[in-house]
C-alpha cells in the first residue's frame, strides 16, 4: 500500500472478487490505482446491510477469558451464530470482518475493542451490546464515566438492548445513558439487584439465580469470572430471542473448547 492509502487493483482481488478483477484486467484502460480502504469499507457497511439476523457488540474483557466466545456458544445452543475470532479495533478491520459476515446466520457476534467502542459500535450497528465485567486498566479510573458521557450508548440501534455487569463502578452512569437512549437493560454480577445473579461461589461450583427459573441452579465452571460471563451471555440470550430455561441442561457443555483455538471465521450450526 502507498503513503496515501492506495493500492493497486491486481492486490485487492480477494476483496473485489474474481469477476470483478477479471473484468479489469480485461481493459487496461481500467486499471488505474484504487482506494482499498474505501473500498472494503463500502463492502462491509453492503454486507451489513444484507445481513438479516442480529448483531451482538461485546465490549469490555477479563484476563484470560474471552466473553465473545462463551457468548456464541451459548447462542449456538438455540440457533446459527456467525463468530470473528478478531477483536476489532478500528474501521478498517471491522469492514474487512463484515465481510465474512454469514448472511444466514440468525446472530452474529463481533468483540470490540475498547480504543474507539462508539465508532466501531455505529459501524456494526450493534442490536445488542453485553458491557462485561471489567477489569484494570477499564476500572476504577473513571472510563466508565467517560464512556457514558461520551455517548457511547448513542451509537446503539434504536430500540436496541444492552447487558450491563451489575457490579462496576460506573454501572450508574451507563444505566442512566442506556435509559436516555431508550435502551432496553439487563443486569448480571453478584450485586443483589442484578437480574442474573451469582449467588454464591465454592471453589469451581456456582450458584446462579436466573429469571424464569424457580430454583438457583448449581454449576461447574472454571472459577468466578467465568461464571460472571456465563450470566452475561444468558442475559445476551434472552434478550435475543432465545429461551434461558431451555439451555439450562446444557450449560455445562459450554465450557469444552470455551476459548476456541481456529482462527478466523467460525459458523456454528
Amino acid at each position: 500500500m502507498s503513503a496515501t492509502g492506495h493500492v493497486n487493483v491486481v492486490g485487492a482481488g480477494r476483496f473485489l472478487g474474481e469477476e470483478a478483477l477479471a473484468s479489469l484486467e480485461a481493459d487496461p484502460a481500467r486499471l488505474q490505482r484504487i482506494d482499498l480502504s474505501q473500498t472494503v469499507l463500502r463492502l462491509g457497511a453492503q454486507a451489513r446491510e444484507r445481513f438479516g439476523g442480529t448483531v451482538i457488540g461485546v465490549v469490555g474483557d477479563r484476563a484470560g477469558i474471552s466473553c465473545a466466545d462463551l457468548l456464541a456458544r451459548v447462542l449456538a445452543l438455540q440457533a446459527t451464530v456467525g463468530r470473528t475470532e478478531d477483536r476489532f479495533s478500528g474501521a478498517f478491520s471491522l469492514a474487512s470482518g463484515m465481510t465474512r459476515l454469514p448472511v444466514s446466520a440468525d446472530h452474529w457476534v463481533v468483540e470490540l475493542s475498547m480504543l474507539h467502542p462508539a465508532a466501531l459500535l455505529r459501524q456494526a450497528r450493534a442490536q445488542v451490546l453485553l458491557m462485561a465485567d471489567f477489569q484494570r486498566p477499564y476500572a476504577g479510573n473513571g472510563l466508565l464515566e467517560s464512556l457514558a458521557r461520551r455517548r457511547l450508548l448513542r451509537a446503539m440501534e434504536p430500540a436496541g438492548h444492552v447487558v450491563l455487569c451489575r457490579d462496576v463502578d460506573g454501572f450508574d452512569w451507563l444505566a442512566e445513558a442506556a435509559q436516555a437512549r431508550g435502551l432496553s437493560l439487563s443486569t448480571y454480577g453478584s450485586h443483589p439487584a442484578a437480574d442474573y445473579r451469582l449467588e454464591e461461589q465454592a471453589g469451581t461450583v456456582a450458584v446462579l439465580r436466573l429469571p424464569g427459573i424457580a430454583e438457583s441452579l448449581a454449576t461447574r465452571v472454571p472459577g468466578r469470572g467465568w461464571a460472571l460471563a456465563l450470566l452475561g451471555a444468558l442475559a445476551v440470550l434472552a434478550a435475543s430471542g432465545g429461551s434461558v430455561p431451555g439451555v439450562q441442561a446444557h450449560i455445562p457443555s459450554v465450557w469444552s473448547d470455551a476459548q476456541g483455538h481456529a482462527r478466523g471465521f467460525r459458523g456454528t450450526p
